[in-house]
């Protein structure tokens, strides 16, 4: 459904894009990148999108965006998967679990936010992502913290907002 309607492209989509373009042109020198870009808000908090942005539009070309909105529409199955098997290990019940997802994947906004050619997405599996390792590793009482840091050092790089999510983590652990 989603594919058939299209992506949608927002004021920061359009940054995303230009801001890829800037480091397609530098061969992706992210030094010179960082000291070229003045955006108001730095620049590096939104490294992620840009990093996939310039990557889809280097192996894409004109369809990058096509190749996004299939990125966002794989990353939301995986975090389905990923929220379904963290349910597993905590011992919730499989009928439980197949009636969350049943009412998460009926959730009209599951299918629409994937759409535009935002970081929203990408932002949210590394969060779900992280929750796993954590649940994971407390379930097995050893927690992988070189993937777990590694993931959350990415979230850092996907948005401003990403900061009070490692407090959060940070302050958990």
């Amino acid at each position: 459904f989603s594919v058939s309607i299209g992506y949608v492209m927002s004021p920061d989509s359009f940054t995303y894009s230009e801001w890829a373009d800037d480091l397609i042109k530098l061969n992706f020198n992210f030094y010179n990148y960082f000291v070229e870009n003045t955006f108001f808000t730095p620049s590096y908090f939104y490294t992620t999108p840009v990093i996939v942005v310039a990557l889809l539009k280097v192996f894409f070309g004109n369809g990058w965006q096509y190749s996004f909105l299939a990125l966002n529409l794989s990353l939301v199955l995986f975090s389905l998967v990923i929220v379904s098997k963290s349910l597993l290990i905590i011992g919730v019940r499989p009928v439980l679990i197949s009636i969350t997802m049943f009412i998460l994947v009926a959730s009209p906004d599951l299918l629409l936010w994937p759409r535009y050619i935002l970081s929203d997405t990408i932002f949210s599996f590394l969060v779900v992502l992280s929750m796993y390792i954590v649940i994971r590793g407390f379930v097995m009482d050893k927690i992988n913290y070189i993937g777990l840091i590694s993931i959350l050092s990415v979230i850092l790089f996907t948005r401003p907002s990403s900061v009070p999510v490692l407090f959060s983590f940070f302050s958990f652990l």
